[in-house]
């Protein structure tokens, strides 16, 4: 079934969560969609505020029911990026195709709603400053936008791009394009390139086209596999990691799913390097982390974890992780 919780983030001593707080062990009940505040230290409930359209019934249009692995399991894989929070603000879309609201994180009163922000569908937030992917009235494409989180004023708003899609069902026309904010520049993904945009002005530097492009869905899982990206912005380089076309989903329950892990210049677009590696979160975004300038993922049979320089890729550390990893499917 859907997973209860859409997204969780944590700011000024306060965890923000979006769940559906109808009952778990019965799949067929309509969703009880909110979003909730908690002390981060007891756990207190601060505040509540019920979300209507969220849900199977809210990015589907379907009526609720029982189907495995399929109707109410199936969400866009970027529905967490909805939900932001500070000290001071609390930035949410308040339903599927709602605009962005800023709500007071203490009480969650609604302080304000941004204008020609409906159908937001990506929210990232640097020194008061919002950029948005907004979804264009009656299609499937985008818009990237910077907006000044105190007034609401537009600051740019780029040129119209399609995304990418995850799925081959019916979620298909749910495209998303991962924002990911750098120092100078703004990366996203469309159609088949990595796009990067001036972070002040809005204006595209370039783009760089995917190592791969899906050609069909998965049978089992509907994915699209090699759209179901990572991208990570650390110091001057974008690193971007790629799931493979994934042709028998049982054998990547042994060994993972494998993935290519690519290194670009944050300031030409430059390929600096690339490496196959493995995935072992199924049917998820890729996993890697970057730690004391160290890039962390696992080898291409899924059993070792490297610590790769960023810059070179070259391996700094090796971890043997196999007698972990060696009881298949869910880890």
């Amino acid at each position: 079934m859907l997973p209860n919780i859409s997204v969780i983030v944590s700011a000024g001593g306060r965890l923000f969560y979006i769940m559906d707080e109808s009952h778990t062990s019965i799949d067929m009940l309509p969703g009880r969609w909110s979003l909730l505040a908690r002390d981060a230290f007891n756990g207190l409930l601060l505040w509540r505020r019920p979300i209507k359209q969220w849900g199977a019934t809210g990015w589907n249009q379907q009526k609720v029911r029982w189907e495995p692995h399929g109707g109410l399991s199936r969400f866009p894989l970027q529905i967490h990026r909805r939900l932001v929070a500070t000290e001071s603000d609390v930035f949410v879309t308040l339903g599927f195709n709602a605009p962005v609201t800023v709500l007071d994180p203490g009480t969650g009163e609604i302080k304000r709603t941004l204008p020609n922000s409906a159908s937001t569908e990506e929210i990232l937030y640097r020194n008061d400053i919002l950029y948005l992917s907004i979804k264009e009235t009656g299609g499937s494409g985008k818009r990237i936008a910077a907006v000044d989180a105190r007034t609401g004023r537009f600051l740019w708003t780029s040129d119209l791009y399609e995304g990418i899609t995850t799925r081959s069902d019916e979620l298909k026309q749910h495209t998303h394009v991962n924002l990911t904010l750098g120092e100078k520049n703004l990366f996203f993904l469309s159609t088949d390139r990595v796009t990067c945009l001036d972070v002040k002005t809005g204006k595209r530097q370039g783009q760089v086209p995917f190592p791969t492009r899906a050609e069909t869905g998965e049978k089992y899982t509907q994915y699209y596999y090699p759209h179901i990206i990572t991208m990570v912005c650390h110091g001057g380089v974008v690193l971007f990691a790629q799931l493979e076309e994934v042709v028998n989903l049982k054998s990547t329950f042994s060994r993972g799913t494998r993935m290519k892990l690519t290194s670009l210049s944050a300031e030409t677009g430059e390929v600096l390097w690339r490496r196959a590696c493995a995935n072992w979160a199924h049917g998820s975004a890729p996993d890697f982390f970057v730690i004391d300038n160290r890039v962390w993922t696992f080898s291409d049979d899924g059993f070792t974890a490297l610590g790769l320089d960023p810059v070179s890729g070259g391996i700094k550390m090796k971890v043997p992780v196999d007698k972990a990893m060696d009881i298949g499917h869910h880890h």
